[in-house]
């Protein structure tokens, strides 16, 4: 393993912070598309969104670096599926809005599971990233667990205070942000 300078705090709760941006605008956009959001569901959110970044670190040092380089070639593949696909159906149900009652993609369980696992797979290469160096991973696993919570949770609430009367828009904005984090994940991994 290499082994360079030990990070220090400060350096790993900025790792944390950017790990845990894409899930809060992901959330935001829920909040948004989600009929009658309550608090509770911001809680669900935060929690599902932060246990699966904490554990995606972890689980990034835990496999190692023996499967990095096979990860590494699927990773934004899945990862671009998934949100785009996603934002998609955010769109589509967006330009079906008021002719049905059927709650949006993302806003399922399902949808938030899937979301959940998209934003994590960078989280996977930062704790691969920290096994590459020797350096503790369960630092960021918890930073990366706790702030992706909290903000997503937050951000979720910034999406419910803006109203239903902005659902619609929620729904195309929710779907474009998808479909940019997509693209964005591909553009990153075909340089």
């Amino acid at each position: 393993m290499l082994r360079g300078a030990a990070m220090g705090s400060a350096e790993t709760l900025l790792i944390a912070v950017s790990l845990a941006v894409d899930s809060c605008v992901i959330s935001l956009a829920l909040g948004l598309a989600t009929p009658k959001p309550r608090g509770s569901d911001a809680l669900v959110v935060g929690g599902v969104m932060g246990a699966f970044h904490g554990a995606a670190a972890a689980l990034g040092a835990l496999l190692g670096t023996s499967t990095s380089e096979l990860f590494e070639r699927f990773d934004h593949w899945v990862a671009f599926a998934v949100l785009a696909g996603l934002g998609l159906k955010s769109l589509s149900e967006a330009r079906r809005f008021g002719r049905s009652n059927a709650k949006s993609a993302t806003t399922t369980t399902l949808g938030l599971l899937l979301a959940a696992t998209a934003t994590s797979v960078d989280v996977v290469a930062v704790g691969f990233g920290f096994r590459l160096i020797d350096e503790p991973v369960a630092p960021l696993a918890w930073l990366t667990a706790a702030i992706t919570a909290c903000g997503s949770a937050v951000s979720f609430l910034g999406g419910k205070r803006l109203g239903a009367r902005y659902q619609r828009a929620g729904l195309v904005a929710g779907g474009l942000v998808l479909i940019a984090i997509a693209a964005n994940v591909l553009r990153e991994h075909m340089r």
